[in-house]
Parts: C-alpha cells; sequence; structure tokens
C-alpha cells in the first residue's frame, strides 16, 4: 500500500507544474497555421488574492475535506 500511494502521491506532485494556473511567458512561437502560441513560459506565484486564488483554495479544502472523510467513513466501517 505504502509504496503505491509514494508512487501515485509523486505523480501528482510532479504533474503541478503543468496544471498551475499562473505564468508568466518568456518566449512566444508562430504556429504553421499562423497563430501566436507561448513557448517558454515559467510558472510564477499569483500577486493578489483575485478570484483564481479564491477558486483554486475552495477547490484544495473541498477536496482535502474529502478525502478525510472518506478515510473516516473508512475507518468507522471497518471497526
Amino acid at each position: 500500500k505504502n509504496p503505491t500511494l509514494a508512487l501515485l502521491t509523486g505523480f501528482m506532485i510532479g504533474s503541478l507544474n503543468k496544471i498551475w494556473p499562473w505564468r508568466n511567458v518568456l518566449e512566444w512561437r508562430v504556429s504553421s497555421s499562423g497563430e501566436k502560441k507561448p513557448f517558454l513560459e515559467e510558472s510564477i506565484l499569483p500577486e493578489a488574492l483575485d478570484s483564481t486564488v479564491l477558486l483554486a483554495l475552495i477547490c484544495a479544502i473541498v477536496g482535502f475535506g474529502l478525502v478525510f472523510g472518506l478515510e473516516k467513513l473508512d475507518k468507522k466501517e471497518t471497526h
């Protein structure tokens, strides 16, 4: 059980850079269709507490609550 949880935790932490919503574009590229797309980006911390930061915090709290609640339910049913 522990190696599996460690592997899954590593996958989740490793994917945070890909799904991080706050980025600063360093370089752009032009696609074959002539569209300007980000080429090189860096992840940054949000500067202010705007709606996206609040939404991310709410989602994190709800996710933690769900996992914590499911763990509590599982312990009740096994005892």
